[in-house]
């Protein structure tokens, strides 16, 4: 789940990303990080 429209929107097709999830007991899991790979400015 991205609970960020405007996250969701900067995802690209075809990039590689960096990525961290967490789940919480039956939730759906949930995106906490992504970045481009040697990108300094992560979207968290």
């Amino acid at each position: 789940m991205i609970e960020e429209l405007m996250v969701w929107n900067l995802i690209e097709t075809d990039k590689t990303y960096f990525a961290t999830y967490y789940k919480e007991g039956n939730k759906p899991w949930g995106l906490t990080q992504i970045a481009h790979h040697g990108d300094e400015n992560m979207l968290r």
